[in-house]
C-alpha cells in the first residue's frame, strides 16, 4: 500500500507538529480522562471521531494537535493538502512454496503463543482496550480475546491464527502480482547472498529481466 502511494501520488505534506502542545495534551489525557478528550474531538472534527475509539490515546491526541495548532479540523486538512508521489519504481519479489511457507507460519505462530502472546492480550483487555479496535484485529489478538473469554481453548486460538495467517499469505499473493515490473525470487530456491549479489547487479546494471 504504502507503494502504491508513492507511485500514485497519494501522499502529502505532513500536517503541523508540536511536541509542547502535545505534551500537554497528553497531561489532560491524565487528568480528563479519554471519554472527555475523545467528546472535545468530536466537538471539533465529528467526522474523524465516529471512527477513532476513545482508548485510542495517539490518535486523538495527534487529531486535538492539529485542531489547536491549525484552528482547523483534521478532516478538512487532509481533504486540502497537496498531493505528492508519482515515482516509477521496479519490484523484487520473493516467494516461497506453500509446502515450505505453511510450516513456518505454524512454527512462527507456536513461537509466538509460547512467548508471552496470550498475557499480552490479556493485559491489555484488563486495561479496557476493547477487542473491537482496529488495532486488536490482528492476526492471534482477536483469537486470544476469545480465548480469554472462554469462547476457545488456547490450542483453538492457535490454529484458529495459523488458518487466517495462511489466507492472509494467499491474498498477500494475489496483491503482489498486481504489481509491476516485479522480478520474483523462489527463496526455497536460491541462497540468500546469491538473490542479494543478483538483486544488485540488477539495480547497477539496469537490466530487468
Amino acid at each position: 500500500m504504502y507503494y502504491r502511494a508513492l507511485e500514485g501520488n497519494m501522499l502529502s505534506l505532513a500536517l503541523p507538529s508540536d511536541g509542547a502542545v502535545r505534551e500537554e495534551l497528553k497531561l489532560e489525557f491524565e487528568t480528563k480522562g479519554s471519554q472527555a478528550m475523545h467528546a472535545e474531538l468530536a466537538k471539533a472534527d465529528p467526522e474523524l471521531a465516529s471512527r477513532v475509539h476513545h482508548n485510542d490515546a495517539y490518535r486523538v491526541t495527534r487529531a486535538l494537535e492539529i485542531c489547536r495548532l491549525s484552528g482547523k479540523p483534521p478532516t478538512a486538512l487532509y481533504a486540502e493538502r497537496d498531493k505528492i508521489g508519482g515515482m516509477k519504481i521496479k519490484y523484487f519479489g520473493v516467494n516461497a512454496p506453500r509446502e515450505i511457507l505453511y510450516p513456518k507460519i505454524e512454527r512462527r505462530a507456536a513461537r509466538q503463543f509460547e512467548n508471552g502472546y496470550p498475557e499480552e492480550v490479556e493485559w491489555l483487555l484488563d486495561r479496557g482496550y476493547s477487542k473491537d479496535l482496529p488495532s486488536m484485529r490482528g492476526f492471534g489478538y482477536r483469537e486470544l480475546a476469545l480465548f480469554h473469554e472462554g469462547v476457545m481453548t488456547l490450542e483453538e486460538a492457535l490454529q484458529s491464527d495459523i488458518r487466517a495467517t495462511k489466507a492472509f499469505s494467499r491474498r498477500q499473493m494475489t496483491w503482489f502480482k498486481q504489481f509491476s515490473p516485479i522480478l520474483w525470487y523462489d527463496s526455497s530456491q536460491t541462497i540468500l547472498e546469491d538473490l542479494v549479489a543478483d538483486m544488485a547487479e540488477k539495480i547497477s546494471s539496469g537490466v530487468w529481466k
